[in-house]
């Protein structure tokens, strides 16, 4: 097998919890994975020693993650607390 250039696996590495992290934006209930995700992924690219691109799915990840974990805390914790 041939070896890669360092920054290479890292991107490639990046670039696949990045599609995982999107994926998970479209599932509602895992919504919070996606968030955990775009954290890691915006960490991993700012404290590189490379230059790395990724930053505006792991916003997106984020972002998105966030507007639905809003939405079912808003929308559907209050129906589960009322039958309890």
């Amino acid at each position: 097998m041939r070896h890669m250039e360092p920054r290479l696996d890292i991107q490639i590495k990046l670039s696949r919890m990045l599609s995982y992290g999107f994926v998970f934006t479209l599932v509602p209930s895992l919504s919070i994975v996606s968030i955990i995700i775009g954290m890691r992924a915006f960490y991993i690219i700012h404290k590189s020693e490379y230059v790395l691109s990724g930053s505006v799915l792991a916003c997106w990840c984020i972002g998105i993650g966030g507007i639905e974990v809003a939405f079912f805390i808003v929308n559907f914790l209050p129906i589960l607390l009322a039958k309890f």
